[in-house]
């Protein structure tokens, strides 16, 4: 199909993208099916959507107009020694259906790239934050009434598998237990984290100790000229918040292997 007013480049442009579209939206039907697999066995009512693109908070529609539907969502204040700080965002997609008698839903992220595997030790740590957050979100809004928890959270991959299981396989106890320990981690790490964003605390930091042996970049990179400097200065990092000591973590560790 042919636009009025394309360059040749835009035009090859154009095409490219209908073929990818195309090519993930067969996939879709393919993804749906084994997406609804997982589930039929076990639920009474198997998990569907019930929205799609949820802005919480004064997010911006694609006319760039401010229109509130939900509001933002606040994490800690009960006492701690940071502010607390509200959060708003845009859900991709957010299923829900009837799991041993209890509402419970999924909620879902749209990738078209590669995705790193996390667990509640990257959630602690600060470094997998969004899935965790919009599952907060979806229970305090109470989009699906009071009673309802997640059952799991999870990236749907267009172009590869669809969805892609998160958290709940690897926590010991699914529904309650996530939301409980969900909810115990944001409220004490965002506000940490936000006040050290307002307080100009950004610390050159990476835990992959080889991250730079084969980089084009390691001799002009931070992170290797700073690298044996922490100790002797005393300006150690500490990322995120600790962890539990009931060894949770480390099970999930192995789990994920």
């Amino acid at each position: 199909v042919h636009s009025p007013g394309a360059s040749d480049l835009e035009q090859v442009l154009i095409e490219v993208e209908r073929e990818l579209f195309e090519e993930w939206g067969n996939a879709f039907g393919t993804h749906w099916s084994e997406y609804g697999k997982q589930f039929k066995d076990e639920w009474e009512e198997r998990p569907t959507p019930r929205f799609v693109e949820l802005p919480f908070g004064d997010v911006p529609n694609d006319d760039g107009q401010f229109e509130v539907l939900y509001e933002s969502v606040s994490f800690g204040g009960d006492g701690g020694s940071a502010a607390p700080v509200r959060v708003r965002g845009r859900i991709d997609r957010i299923d829900a259906g009837v799991f041993a008698g209890k509402s419970m839903y999924n909620v879902i992220d749209y990738k078209t790239g590669k995705i790193d595997k996390f667990n509640l030790d990257k959630i602690f740590t600060g470094r997998k934050l969004q899935l965790a957050i919009y599952t907060l979100a979806v229970r305090r809004l109470g989009l699906f009434g009071p009673d309802a928890v997640p059952f799991d959270l999870g990236y749907w991959l267009l172009n590869e598998s669809g969805f892609v299981r998160g958290i709940t396989k690897l926590a010991k106890v699914p529904g309650q237990g996530l939301i409980d320990q969900l909810d115990a981690i944001l409220d004490e790490l965002l506000p940490k984290l936000a006040d050290e964003i307002r307080s100009g605390s950004f610390p050159v930091y990476n835990e992959d100790h080889d991250c730079g042996k084969y980089c084009e970049f390691r001799t002009i990179c931070r992170v290797g000229q700073i690298r044996s400097l922490p100790e002797s200065l005393g300006k150690v990092y500490q990322a995120g918040i600790d962890a539990p000591s009931s060894g949770d973590t480390q099970d999930e560790e192995e789990g994920e292997s």
